[in-house]
């Protein structure tokens, strides 16, 4: 923005593909509302008048502070294309600060390739549990590498003598037929090396044997790219197979790629190889495998998996395999069960050490089937970088539970002694998180798959410390040992920061909220002498020190399934006689008033600009500020008849204790 519209001051402060959010407003008419109009290719998409409370700017002095906005990406623009919006003025024809915001919604990246690699240029080593495994997984990557010039050997380390169901041959035969079809297969894809260990069929071992076999072909063939079965096959040979290519590279620490393949278990893959050139290859090698194809009809399946992968590419390619490739380094420094882990988060997310550690505090008291959920939903999260604080503060012994989901999470699991209430086993979980942002979600709630992304991706990107979501809230009832949902779910308040309503009632379901650790040696830690209500003394001891911000969109449940036995107004007075100077005022009733006066004034502003604007006017916008005119003017009428009498008089009470 030129220096003449200096007045005229406003910024985009986030945006991700489905929100942008900022503020705008006229310094010298700061209460006068303002259009911004929003441009895609030229075309007017949307108008905004800025109109949300932000206290930020309020404190500021920008008058009553009605200045913010959220503008919701339309359905339209995401369709996984790219896209340029530009937020201009209408009446200097000039953008605001960080203006134009580019998109790109093709979230579905960061689950599939939508690209294929070339792993071509490297020393390739195979291990196929059984001859046959090396060309239904990966033969059409294998010409790709014969055609390249590189170096490729195979090693068979079964006998394959269990796979006659037939029983027509004698079994040093029916070996000594696989053995020559892997031959032949391996010709016909171009390989010359081959050897077989001959280990029993269905019986291979991951034992010394085989590893330090392993460790000194590896130690003197140096490859560089070593395919193997994934480690979640079904075949004990298949699993074996990972298991000894897993300890024989920690054994040796050799440098090198490894790609897991499918072969009769799909896995999410991360790497996609085009063998659309190579497809009539690898089919003449699988059909070499007679003795086999007898039984099942294996290259159909094995080709058809390759067309699958297809899906996500270019049209050209009609054919793919998929791998999920891991450097060696991350097997060195992880058990095999790493693997199942990190099946669960995208291959496609930027690495784990460039994320900052989110810590999630969980406090759980007896309930191991609603804490079951509520691990698994952290588990689901598509954040990579995230640690679990689980703090026991019950009776229940969880060590199996702990042991279930160390696969998948980084655990610290705190067992209190005594059974010494929420409050002080949340300030446990704050106290042993390593995280730089912490994030509690209690037993019986649930985060939905990217409500830590969502959130840790905003504070990074604005720097700020305090930022929430919203959620839905729903409610159960048990049947036995399960639990069902009574009616529907709902559309938990979302209110944007106010500070000023935040000191009057809690709007921040507690697991809605993230937070930067270092704030808690600033504000201190939860109040261990209040039951109930500690994280609205927390948030509002958080929100006095550090800006907080919303970041629409419902990305947790907050659940329901008993009343409580909590005298709710016992410690929500609790909470008023903590912060008793902010109501040392002499006129509350009118302070009360006062708010509710500028929320009217706002509305009619806005419903007399948008009745200038005939579009606008008949949109469903219009419709919904006439309706919220029509609310707020209740909730005055409302205030004015029951204020005094229920709120008024409950703080003047408090204040004549004092």
């Amino acid at each position: 923005m030129t220096k003449s519209d200096s007045k005229i001051i406003g910024q985009i402060e986030y945006s991700d593909n489905s929100i942008v959010k900022g503020w705008a407003l006229n310094k010298n008419q700061p209460d006068k509302p303002i259009k911004i109009l929003v441009e895609q290719g030229g075309d007017v998409v949307s108008e905004i008048v800025p109109s949300i409370f932000r206290w930020d700017l309020k404190d500021r002095g920008y008058g009553k502070g009605y200045h913010g906005f959220i503008y919701r990406i339309s359905p339209e623009f995401q369709d996984g294309g790219s896209y340029e919006f530009r937020f201009v003025l209408e009446d200097k024809k000039k953008e605001i600060d960080g203006s134009p915001v580019k998109i790109n919604h093709q979230w579905e990246e960061d689950y599939t390739p939508f690209e294929t690699i070339d792993l071509t240029n490297n020393k390739v080593l195979v291990l196929a549990p059984h001859a046959d495994d090396e060309s239904f997984s990966c033969g059409g990557s294998l010409v790709r590498h014969i055609e390249n010039g590189d170096s490729v050997k195979v090693v068979v380390l079964t006998d394959g003598s269990k796979a006659d169901f037939t029983g027509k041959y004698h079994k040093e035969d029916y070996v000594l037929k696989r053995e020559e079809e892997a031959k032949r297969a391996c010709e016909i894809l171009g390989i010359s090396e081959i050897e077989f260990w001959k280990n029993p069929d269905r019986n291979l071992q991951s034992d010394i044997s085989n590893i330090s076999r392993l460790y000194d072909l590896i130690n003197e063939y140096k490859p560089t790219l070593i395919y193997v079965p994934s480690p979640l096959e079904f075949h004990p040979d298949h699993r074996a197979t990972a298991d000894i290519v897993w300890r024989a590279i920690q054994k040796i620490q050799h440098d090198c790629m490894v790609a897991f393949s499918e072969i009769n278990t799909t896995i999410r893959v991360n790497s996609l190889v085009d063998i659309s050139s190579t497809v009539d290859t690898k089919r003449k090698a699988c059909d070499s495998y007679l003795s086999q194809l007898e039984n099942i009809p294996y290259t159909d399946y094995s080709l058809g998996l390759n067309r699958f992968r297809a899906l996500t590419v270019n049209s050209e390619c009609t054919h793919a395999e998929g791998f999920f490739i891991m450097n060696s380094t991350e097997i060195i420094n992880n058990p095999i069960e790493y693997f199942s882990k990190q099946q669960f988060f995208s291959a496609f997310t930027e690495k784990k050490q460039d994320r900052p550690l989110v810590s999630v505090i969980v406090r759980t008291k007896d309930r191991p089937i609603l804490l079951r959920d509520t691990l698994s939903s952290i588990v689901m999260q598509s954040y990579p970088n995230i640690e679990l604080v689980l703090v026991n503060d019950g009776d229940d012994d969880l060590a199996d539970i702990v042991e279930e989901f160390n696969a998948y999470l980084q655990i610290q699991y705190i067992k209190l002694e005594d059974l010494r209430g929420r409050t002080a086993a949340g300030n446990a979980g704050i106290r042993a998180s390593k995280g730089k942002y912490l994030n509690f979600l209690d037993d019986d709630d649930v985060f939905y798959y990217n409500h830590v992304q969502k959130l840790a991706d905003y504070l990074e990107t604005t720097g700020q410390k305090v930022a929430y979501s919203d959620c839905e809230i729903g409610r159960y009832e048990w049947k036995g040992k399960e639990f069902v949902l009574k009616g529907e779910k709902e559309f938990f308040r979302g209110v944007e920061h106010d500070l000023d309503q935040l000191y009057v009632t809690n709007y921040l379901p507690n697991m809605t909220v993230m937070f930067a650790k270092d704030l808690c040696e600033i504000v201190g830690y939860p109040d261990e002498t209040l039951e109930i209500y500690e994280d609205w003394d927390l948030f509002l001891r958080l929100s006095i020190h550090s800006d907080s911000a919303r970041v629409p969109g419902v990305t947790a449940e907050y659940r329901i399934f008993a009343d409580h036995n909590y005298d709710f107004s016992k410690w929500r007075f609790k909470i008023y006689d903590k912060y008793q100077d902010y109501f040392k005022t002499e006129n509350h009733e009118h302070w009360f008033l006062k708010r509710i006066d500028d929320l009217y004034e706002e509305n009619r502003y806005l419903r007399r600009r948008l009745a200038n604007n005939k579009e606008m006017a008949s949109s469903n916008y219009s419709s919904r500020s006439f309706m919220n005119g029509k609310i707020i003017w209740k909730l005055k009428t409302a205030i004015k008849k029951y204020l005094p009498e229920r709120i008024i008089l409950l703080i003047r009470s408090i204040r004549t204790k004092l």
